[in-house]
């Protein structure tokens, strides 16, 4: 029966999901966060809920003309492309724990 209800409340929340995109980040977060499929006995335990949710928020965003991909630049933008680009040469804390 919980299981039932959770995927009953999910699906039903999609149309909302449909008008306004930033509803379905609200449920995906919530999805990722609680896990409430985890709390059911029957099909809805393994069922990937969150998928769906990506899926319909990713059509929305994209067929909705309120929402564009927009990408901040600013004074720090090349720095943060260049270290995110780069590789580290350090190694870091798996180089520490080799040397020991």
């Amino acid at each position: 029966m919980r299981d039932l209800f959770l995927t009953l409340f999910i699906f039903g929340y999609m149309p909302w999901i449909i008008i306004r995109p930033h509803y379905g980040i609200f449920m995906w977060s919530w999805l990722t966060y609680m896990t409430p499929h985890r709390l059911t006995w029957s099909f809805a335990f393994d069922f990937r809920f969150n998928y769906f949710v990506t899926i319909i928020t990713l059509y929305s965003i994209f067929r909705s003309k309120d929402y564009k991909i927009r990408v901040p630049i600013n004074f720090a933008t090349p720095g943060q492309t260049w270290s995110v680009a780069t590789p580290s040469e350090h190694g870091g804390a798996a180089k520490r724990r080799q040397s020991r």
